[in-house]
This record gives structure tokens, C-alpha cells and sequence, in this order.
């Protein structure tokens, strides 16, 4: 627990740049994205930012403030649960905001949605640099979830007129210019692979001992084979159609194991199929872990079944763990791979169970050949697209941008902004 904000925000002699943090969510334990921040954030903090995170509680008897890792965040409101509770959700947001806003160097927003319009309102009022970031593709990200009423068009409108933007993807990019944006404005900072993390014998039967003793449902014999499926526990998620697909193999290989990561109000029915197809006793569901190198470290194969849940953080980990993946072959998760021409990861078309198993089998039965590839693949993601470089780009960019604004004359520092 941490005291009130002002002790967070009085840091007027330190060297360091106050970032202020505002996003729709923050539990790093069960989110793609948020894992993806809580990496950037991370990163941040050792190149000389001091993070702080404004973000709601998904539940009134959370604690309103307390800290995590080395930063600060702060939860003063409920998180919105319709179109009226979002209104007074804004509200105290906004509040909190131009109270607190001008103890901070730059505001970063990491989606386009409310709070990214909220930041670029009250950072303009404080006088301090906005940035806001586009989440990624699919049908959860901002660009979608911009079309689905006015009230997200307009907050989607509103955070283009932040100071700056950063586009994940060369793709998203071009659609932030379709939508208004100015190119000038746009920072294209991927999402990219973490560092590279050991992955040989030793490592996955350490990490295999380490996930056995904490949670003995996760043991398994050492010539076994372990499918990692992770993802949002819904009704009709994508990993139900995924055990639907791999059910068959694992009732003709006594070796296999499937993991189920996650959690959701639909885990009861991916547990109910998992019984009723005859593989529950070789189905380990443990949840969430904080720590999850080690899982990637102990499975032999990572299966990415939709591009909605995974893009962000889980696959970059898998890859940069050095573990097998089959990814769905989407135009989103194309675009992850566009620099790679004769190392690409194994793909399969979306719900296409008969295309999934064929590859599955054959990845499987060439487990040497499937591990050499993944190596390989990681040291070619490690060369394009590292998450160490997008970290120090995205610095640059802040750095740069609360310079600037500290030699602009307070009224003069919005005067270029259409």
C-alpha cells in the first residue's frame, strides 16, 4: 500500500521524467495487453521514467492505491459496467486528472478509447505532452471498438489530437492516417520479442520441476509431450474450438498433455468438454501465474488459436522463449511477420480443424526439426523486431516530446494542433 497521490507526484529535485499511465485495465496476472505494458513499463523505469498508473478497480473491495514493482498505481474509481456508469466513470477520471496532472512530465494513454480522450482533454489543460497508443489488430482492438457506437467514434476522434500517437503495426499506422491523423504524428513502435530467454534440456526440465512443485496438476512425465493453449475463458472463445481440434491427437498419444492458461466464466464448460471428449485426465487447468517464462519454457508447443487474445505479450513470450508455435494465419498476424521470408512460424486458416491437425501432427512428430526452427526463428525476430529496441524508441519519443514542450511557452504548446 502507498500513501496518498501527492506523495507519489512531489518529485520536483529528482532526475527522473514523471510518466503518468492511464488505461482501462491493469492486471498484468490475466491481460495480453496489460503484460505487454507491464514489459514496457518495466523498461521504462531502468531507462530513467518513473511510471506512475491511473487506471479503475474491477472491484469495489480492491485497494484504491497500493504498488506494483517499482511504480505506483492509483484505482479511485469503479471501472464502467454500461453507457450510464461510463459516464460517471469519465467523470472522476477527468477529475482525478486535472488535479493531479500537472505533477507529471507526459501523459501516455495506452488505447484510444475514453481514457485516451480524457488524457489528451486534461494534459492539454495542464499544459503537458500526450501520447496515445492504438492497441493492435483484431476485433478487440481500438480501431474496431471505434466503430461500434458514436460515443466510441467521438472518444476515438478525440485521441487523435494527442501530441503524438504510436501504431504497433505499419498497417495500423495507415489506418490512423485514413482516420484523420497526420503522418508526421505517428510513431510505428512495435510491440516486439523480449529478450531471449534459455530454452535447452536443462532449462525445460528445471522449469518442468519448478511448475510441478507449485502446482502438482502441472506434472508431467519426462518424455511427455505439453500443448500450451492460453486465453480468455469464454463461452464460445476460440479454446474451445482449439480442444475440439486437438482432442483426436491426444486420444491417439498417451504422451500428450494440454495446458489451459487463463480464466473467464466460461472455464466450467471448457472443463465439461474436456470431459465429455474423453482427455480430462491429461487437461491441466491451473489458471493464472504471474511468472509465466517458465511455462514456455516447459511446454514443447505454443498454439495461438485466434488473433483477438495473445498478439501482444503471450506470443512475443513464446518466441522469445525459443518454443514452438502454430499461429492462426490471419492478415493481423501476418503483419507480425512480414520482414521474415524463409523462417516463418507454422500457420493454419482460422476454425479449420482439418488444416490445424495436419500440422499439429506433423510439428509433433519432428520434434527436433520443430525446436531447431523456432531457434532460429527467435534469432531473427531478436534482429527485426526487438522489444529492447521499441522500449528505448518509445523513450526517445517521450524524451523528445517533454523537451519540447519545456521550451515552448505554456500557451503556445497546442498552437500547431488542427
Amino acid at each position: 500500500m502507498t500513501g496518498n497521490v501527492s506523495s507519489a507526484c512531489r518529485q520536483e529535485t529528482s532526475p527522473l521524467y514523471r510518466l503518468l499511465v492511464v488505461t482501462p485495465r491493469f492486471w498484468p496476472l490475466a491481460d495480453d495487453s496489460i503484460g505487454r505494458l507491464d514489459s514496457f513499463l518495466a523498461g521504462l523505469s531502468r531507462a530513467g521514467f518513473s511510471p506512475t498508473v491511473l487506471t479503475p478497480r474491477l472491484a469495489r473491495e480492491w485497494p484504491i492505491e497500493l504498488t506494483y514493482h517499482e511504480y505506483e498505481i492509483h484505482r479511485p474509481v469503479l471501472a464502467a459496467r454500461g453507457e450510464w456508469s461510463l459516464i460517471a466513470y469519465c467523470r472522476s477520471i477527468e477529475r482525478w486528472l486535472r488535479k493531479h496532472a500537472p505533477a507529471f512530465d507526459l501523459i501516455y494513454a495506452d488505447s484510444m478509447r475514453a481514457e485516451g480522450a480524457l488524457s489528451v482533454l486534461c494534459g492539454d489543460a495542464a499544459h503537458r505532452p500526450t501520447v496515445v497508443r492504438c492497441r493492435g489488430g483484431g476485433k478487440e482492438g481500438d480501431l474496431y471498438w471505434a466503430e461500434r457506437s458514436r460515443a466510441n467514434t467521438r472518444y476515438f476522434r478525440q485521441s487523435l489530437s494527442a501530441r503524438a500517437l504510436i501504431a504497433p503495426s505499419a498497417a495500423i499506422k495507415r489506418e490512423l492516417v485514413a482516420r484523420g491523423s497526420s503522418v508526421e504524428k505517428i510513431a510505428q513502435i512495435e510491440d516486439g520479442v523480449p529478450p531471449p530467454i534459455r530454452r535447452d534440456a536443462a532449462a525445460i526440465r528445471v522449469a518442468r520441476e519448478a511448475l510441478a512443485a507449485t502446482n502438482h496438476d502441472l506434472f508431467v512425465p519426462a518424455d511427455a509431450r505439453v500443448i500450451l493453449l492460453w486465453g480468455k475463458m469464454e463461452s464460445h472463445s476460440p479454446l474451445h474450438w482449439a480442444v475440439n481440434a486437438i482432442a483426436p491427437l491426444m486420444q491417439q498419444r498417451s504422451d500428450l498433455r494440454l495446458w489451459l492458461f487463463g480464466d473467464g466464466s466460461g472455464r466450467e464448460s471448457l472443463h465439461r468438454l474436456c470431459q465429455d471428449l474423453g482427455i480430462r485426465h491429461n487437461v491441466a487447468m491451473p489458471g493464472s501465474f504471474g511468472h509465466d517464462e517458465e511455462i514456455y519454457q516447459a511446454a514443447d508447443l505454443f498454439v495461438l488459436a485466434s488473433d483477438d487474445d495473445g498478439l501482444e505479450h503471450r506470443l512475443p513470450l513464446a518466441l522469445s522463449t525459443g518454443t514452438p508455435v502454430l499461429v492462426v494465419d490471419t492478415v493481423v498476424t501476418r503483419n507480425l511477420f512480414h520482414r521474415l521470408t524463409n523462417c516463418c512460424p507454422e500457420m493454419f486458416p482460422p476454425q479449420d480443424s482439418n488444416a490445424f491437425q495436419t500440422r499439429l501432427k506433423a510439428m509433433l512428430a519432428d520434434c527436433a526439426g520443430m525446436h531447431s526452427h523456432a531457434l532460429e526463428l527467435r534469432t531473427l525476430l531478436q534482429r527485426d523486431a526487438s522489444r529492447l529496441r521499441s522500449i528505448e524508441q518509445m523513450g526517445a519519443l517521450f524524451r523528445r516530446l517533454i523537451e519540447d514542450s519545456r521550451s515552448v511557452p505554456p500557451r503556445l504548446v497546442r498552437q500547431d494542433q488542427g
